[in-house]
């Protein structure tokens, strides 16, 4: 008797040579190929629109959550929000696969860069940790700029954080936030969210107890590398948004990722095309170490990340394609930002870098009582980067669209991208509001 391994090798053999079965085949082939002609034979113009985003900005400037926010939508809402592949069909967002890596690996090293923060700038301003915790954070500090990408702690890193959270310097560091400026490392701003003992314990101790969360995906913090695609459907229509990591090292390629963008773009059938530039309202003061700082006058303010932020977006208005493209700007971060504007300590701040941008009797009413309106505030940001930029979009064919956004906003942000998709569909950009 055949084993069943004969009995299929035989039944294989008999197929090939079967005269029915090669006509089944042959038939089968006919039917494909028609199929595919049939395909590829579509009038383009009758193929859905895709809106198609270029999502520009430096790092650190919140790019990332605003995708995660879209992922999160396709969660909560996949009636209107669908995450999909480059063809258009629907895909899940693996949130818990994404969430669980994020978890034991990019949230403890986000925690422990904190604390490393924390610990050079009670240095710093000659704050001393207790006795005995003294060894253990220099050893901690070493760990990690050993290999700050890798160094994501145990256990034992997680009790040391819990012992060190309660220590009177770091106290002193974490009151004084917004008054940390190292060369080297820059607070990351989803910190306040993670930097609680019951949080350090859960990354740390309790890490395979507990089910990672949505917002502790969007409050975690991980740089863009390279070019990246994403594909949405908001409302059944289709968003493509092509993010290009904004880190130094990855800046020295963007004139090389706007021609790829724009080739592709002019090269595809029914494709609008925007541009989505991003900054922070909160980078406003925060310094930009320079590996050679140029020349200023004394009085002269060192630029911040915003100086930077605008100067690379001048980098792309000055592409040759730039002006005919609608254009969105979202000031992000106004939750940070509020946060500076209530902080005693970021008064003079404000007076050094926004006082040409507000009201004098606004300004002075807030260096006295401390009191502000955020909108007033915002638009001080904006128009000192509306002021950088004019001299490049006056014979821009379409209008500049800006918003301000707090990218960690689920609601708020699931209202900015209902806004997006009515007034790219129906062109409303172009009579879009400029900036202040």
């Amino acid at each position: 008797m055949d084993s069943p391994e004969s009995f299929c090798v035989h039944s294989s053999s008999f197929l090939s040579t079967c005269p029915t079965f090669q006509m089944w085949q042959a038939i089968q082939r006919c039917f494909t190929r028609a199929a595919d002609e049939t395909a590829g034979s579509i009038d383009p113009k009758k193929q859905p629109t895709v809106h198609r985003f270029l999502m520009l900005g430096i790092g650190s400037v919140g790019k990332s959550t605003i995708i995660k926010q879209l992922m999160s939508l396709c969660e909560r809402n996949p009636r209107k929000y669908k995450c999909c592949d480059q063809n258009w069909n629907p895909k899940g967002t693996d949130i818990e696969e994404i969430a669980a890596k994020a978890y034991a690996k990019q949230i403890r090293g986000n925690v422990i860069e904190a604390f490393v923060i924390f610990i050079k700038y009670a240095e710093q301003e000659n704050q001393k940790l207790a006795e005995d915790l003294r060894e253990d954070a220099l050893e901690l500090v070493e760990n990690f700029e050993d290999d700050p990408l890798l160094f994501d702690g145990d256990e034992n890193t997680g009790e040391l954080l819990v012992r060190l959270f309660e220590d009177k310097a770091i106290q002193y560091s974490v009151d004084h936030k917004n008054n940390i400026n190292l060369q080297e490392y820059r607070l990351f701003d989803g910190f306040s969210y993670f930097v609680k003992s019951e949080k350090i314990k859960a990354s740390f101790l309790l890490i395979h107890l507990l089910k990672p969360k949505w917002a502790d995906l969007v409050y975690s913090r991980k740089a863009t590398v390279d070019y990246h695609d994403f594909y949405f459907m908001i409302h059944g229509e289709r968003f493509e948004i092509n993010d290009i990591g904004g880190q130094e090292s990855e800046r020295r390629n963007v004139t090389h990722h706007f021609d790829r963008w724009y080739g592709e773009s002019s090269n595809r059938t029914n494709v609008k095309m925007f541009v989505l530039f991003v900054t922070s309202l909160s980078d406003f003061d925060e310094v930009f170490f320079m590996k050679k700082q140029p020349a200023v006058h004394r009085d002269d303010p060192p630029p911040t990340q915003l100086d930077v932020s605008i100067a690379y977006f001048n980098v792309f208005l000055t592409s040759p394609f730039a002006k005919t493209c609608s254009i969105l700007i979202f000031f992000n971060k106004q939750d940070r930002f509020k946060e500076k504007l209530e902080d005693p300590e970021c008064k003079k701040h404000v007076e050094r870098y926004l006082a040409p941008h507000i009201k004098k009797s606004a300004m002075r009413k807030y260096l006295e009582t401390g009191k502000f309106d955020l909108d007033e505030m915002s638009k001080a940001v904006s128009a000192k980067l509306s002021d950088k930029i004019s001299g490049y979009v006056r014979e821009f064919q379409k209008n500049i669209y800006s918003r301000f956004t707090t990218a960690v906003d689920s609601k708020m942000m699931e209202g900015i991208f209902a806004a997006m998709k009515d007034q790219t569909i129906s062109d409303s950009l172009n009579d879009g509001s400029f900036l202040p």
